[in-house]
């Protein structure tokens, strides 16, 4: 078994990251820099054993079964795991579904 997986970001994802930081720095840009930093230092985690955090309930919906999520406060970064890559897909709101 691979002990370290490549993460790698869609530029769909790297928009969402923007996104959450033009919203949070509508009140403070140091507070849009220290969330992101942090949700960074999280996404990071994936680099060891990304199958370890839960799938993501809408597989079902979606005819899959190869999408994961990882939270970080209200966020959540949904990833799926292609043999030694780890691909972020999207970093969206736990209130939101995914859509691709």
């Amino acid at each position: 078994m691979r002990s370290k997986f490549e993460v790698l970001i869609t530029k769909r994802a790297e928009n969402d990251v923007e996104e959450i930081w033009d919203y949070i720095s509508r009140d403070s840009e140091v507070a849009a820099d220290k969330f992101i930093a942090e949700l960074l230092d999280q996404v990071i985690k994936l680099e060891t054993n990304p199958k370890s955090f839960p799938k993501i309930e809408e597989n079902e919906a979606l005819g899959v079964d190869c999408y994961f999520h990882l939270v970080y406060k209200s966020y959540r970064t949904v990833y799926r795991v292609q043999k030694d890559a780890v691909y972020i897909v999207r970093v969206i709101h736990g209130s939101r579904l995914l859509s691709l």
